[in-house]
């Protein structure tokens, strides 16, 4: 049996709902005056401190190939009753950086 053309579902066009972001930085620093109107600041930041994973990439292109109807004609089908989609529909292909520190040292005149 086929699918019908009318229950493909009821979510906006190009909705694709994936895992959520994530993500907590951090940052110490310390002020050092130097005299008059010289300053200094050192610095330490974390950035995604608590390492999460947050996906980038998802593919949200059905594209399918190989569309076969009921008739054998897409002008007067009124079921697709095969169809071959694309392999990485849905998958996320990449990630965020990991966790990452850093040092720094900011002088302000």
């Amino acid at each position: 049996m086929g699918i019908p053309f009318t229950t493909f579902g009821n979510s906006p066009r190009g909705a694709c709902l994936g895992p959520g972001f994530f993500q907590t930085d951090l940052a110490f620093y310390k002020n050092i005056k130097f005299g008059g109107h010289m300053k200094g600041q050192f610095r330490f930041e974390i950035f995604n401190v608590f390492n999460t994973v947050n996906f980038v990439g998802v593919s949200a292109s059905l594209r399918p190939r190989n569309v076969t109807f009921d008739t054998g004609d897409a002008s007067t089908a009124t079921m697709i009753t095969g169809a071959t989609n694309s392999g990485t529909f849905g998958q996320a292909t990449g990630t965020r950086d990991p966790r990452q520190a850093q040092f720094g040292f900011k002088l302000m005149f």
